[in-house]
C-alpha cells in the first residue's frame, strides 16, 4: 500500500506576486487619496462655516455701531456741528491707530481717506465728506464687558446728504445725514452698512432711518 503524500505548496509565479504587490499599492494609494480629500473637505467646510459666522457677527456689530450713532444724534439739537467737526461723539477710542481683534493696527485717518476716495470724483459742492464720529471696540460702544475673544472694532462715519442742495458738505439744512458703519474682526474680516437718517420734526423728535443697505 502506498503511503500518504504530504500536500505540496503551490508555487506562485514571480510575475503573479509582483502583480499582487502592485495592486495592493494601488489600493493603498487610492484609500490614502480619498482619506486626504475627506480631510480637506471637512477642513474647508469648517473654514467656510467659521467665515460665515464671523461675517454675520460683523454685520450685527456694524448695526450696533449704527444704533449707537443714532442714539447720540438724537440728543443733538442740530447736526451741522457733527459734520463740520464741532460736535464729537462720547463713544470714541483714545487713539486713531487702534489694534484690531486680529492684531493688525489700522490708521483711522488713512481709512477715512480710503472711504472718501472710494466714492470716485471729481467732487461737487454737495457730495458727502466723511467724518469720523463713533469708533472703538464694540464692548466700549455698547458698554458691555464679556469674557472670551475680543469683540469687533467698529467705526462710524457721518456725512451730509446730497439732497439738501445747500452747496456745502459741512452744513446740514434738511435734518438728513448719511452714516457708514464698519466692523472689523479676525481673519481680515470686514463688513459695512450704510444708512440715510432724518429727523422729520424739530428737536427733540426721534431720528428715523430712511434707507439702509450693505456697504461695499
Amino acid at each position: 500500500m502506498g503511503g500518504s503524500h504530504p500536500l505540496q505548496p503551490i508555487a506562485v509565479p514571480p510575475t503573479d506576486r509582483g502583480a499582487a504587490l502592485i495592486l495592493a499599492m494601488l489600493v493603498t494609494m487610492v484609500v490614502t487619496i480619498i482619506g486626504g480629500a475627506l480631510v480637506v473637505a471637512v477642513a474647508t467646510e469648517h473654514l467656510i462655516t467659521a467665515n460665515n459666522r464671523d461675517a454675520e457677527e460683523l454685520l450685527h456689530a456694524a448695526d450696533a455701531g449704527l444704533e449707537r450713532a443714532l442714539l447720540e444724534l438724537a440728543h443733538l439739537s442740530e447736526w451741522t456741528a457733527v459734520i463740520d467737526g464741532g460736535a464729537v461723539s462720547r463713544s470714541r477710542d483714545g487713539t486713531l491707530s487702534p489694534r484690531l481683534p486680529d492684531g493688525r493696527v489700522v490708521n483711522l485717518v488713512d481709512l477715512t481717506q480710503e472711504i472718501q476716495a472710494s466714492g470716485g470724483g471729481p467732487w461737487g459742492p454737495d457730495d458727502p465728506r466723511w467724518r469720523l464720529f463713533v469708533y472703538g471696540n464694540l464692548s466700549q460702544i455698547i458698554a458691555l464687558t464679556l469674557d472670551g475673544p475680543p469683540l469687533p472694532y467698529v467705526v462710524v462715519w457721518v456725512a451730509d446728504d446730497q439732497a439738501d442742495g445747500d452747496g456745502s458738505p459741512q452744513r446740514d439744512t434738511n435734518d438728513t445725514l448719511v452714516l457708514r458703519s464698519e466692523a472689523f474682526g479676525v481673519r481680515y474680516g470686514r463688513r459695512a452698512v450704510e444708512a440715510t437718517v432724518t429727523r422729520p420734526d424739530p428737536y427733540p423728535a426721534p431720528v428715523r432711518v430712511l434707507s439702509w443697505r450693505l456697504g461695499e
